[in-house]
């Protein structure tokens, strides 16, 4: 909100816009795996930040013009798990 307001005074005409790159939580990786990788299993936690996030995106649509969630498959809140040719969708 306050981006929002201090942008508002030097462009009322929302002509630029905000963009977040690279979005997301960032554990530790999980036991057992290459902390390297950083693999994290996505829990409801997860699915929270992930919600809100999006929320406060929506609710600043009119400055937030992108919005890049950080890894996409196996790393961080990756929203694709895969183990070998199995896949599964994440909470995320």
């Amino acid at each position: 909100t306050r981006h929002s307001a201090i942008m508002d005074q030097y462009d009322p005409e929302k002509r630029v816009g905000i963009i977040v790159d690279e979005w997301g939580t960032w554990f530790s990786a999980e036991p057992g795996t290459n902390p390297g990788f950083s693999y994290q299993q996505n829990t409801i936690r997860d699915a929270m930040v992930a919600a809100i996030t999006l929320n406060i995106f929506h609710k600043h649509a009119e400055r937030v013009h992108m919005a890049n969630i950080a890894q996409t498959v196996n790393v961080l809140q990756a929203m694709i798990l895969t183990d070998g040719e199995k896949m599964v969708k994440t909470p995320s």
